[in-house]
């Protein structure tokens, strides 16, 4: 149907005084060509948007690296905070009244930090802002790894994303031991929900790392020619 109208047009476009009228075999060659020409055209523009796009991605997988070493200096912190708390409580917390209770006087327990438990939440909701961003992450790799081919211009870029994707891994297999460690502590004083919360939450971010690390890896010896 492209050629069709790309010879009407063709066919309207020679002038009634233009000399003998080319032949329908040239016209349509013409078409043909001018067909090719554009395909051609239009697959090297998605080339180009690819190329851009795994570029844009590599950059996102590097401000993950960046989260992911922020989370592990603020899981760090949390864990020394809560370490001090649990310290400051006695093993078996005497009923509301008692002043061996964790923030009656005599014991202020973590009432000593009274900022420890808020920051604790805001530190689980980050880490699921943290792991849903990675999960974005890995939704456009697995586009891109659809659309990339075995193109020159793809090969930098995605080599590009491997380094960075590389990055982010190793630095979530710290926040994961991080995460681990904070879990105890956390629990010690009494953060048992939270401690879960944040162990889980480190290690989806590991295994999320770890999934586009792997991704990027084969992308690269996909676009490879």
């Amino acid at each position: 149907m492209t050629q069709l109208f790309a010879l009407a047009a063709l066919l309207a476009a020679v002038p009634a005084s233009a000399g003998p009228v080319p032949s329908f075999e040239n016209l349509l060659q013409s078409v043909r060509l001018n067909v090719l020409e554009a395909r051609k055209e239009q697959v090297s523009a998605k080339d180009a948007r690819t190329a851009q796009d795994l570029q844009r991605l590599a950059r996102d997988v590097e401000r993950l690296t960046w989260d992911a070493r922020r989370l592990r200096d603020r899981i760090s912190d949390v864990r020394r905070r809560a370490s001090r708390a649990a310290t400051a409580q006695p093993p078996f917390p005497g009923r509301p009244g008692d002043p061996r209770r964790p923030g009656n006087p005599g014991n202020p327990g973590r009432d000593s930090d009274p900022f420890l438990r808020q920051d604790v939440q805001r530190l689980v909701w980050d880490l699921k802002d943290f792991t849903r961003t990675g999960d974005d992450a890995q939704r456009e790799l697995d586009r891109l790894t659809r659309e990339a081919g075995k193109d020159p211009q793809h090969v930098d870029p995605a080599q590009q994303l491997e380094r960075a994707a590389r990055d982010f891994d190793n630095e979530a297999r710290w926040l994961e031991s991080e995460g681990r460690w904070a879990g105890m502590d956390l629990r010690r004083a009494g953060f048992n929900f939270e401690a879960w919360d944040v162990e889980r939450g480190a290690s989806d971010g590991a295994r999320r790392a770890g999934d586009l690390a792997r991704g990027a890896r084969a992308l690269v010896e996909q676009v490879r020619p």
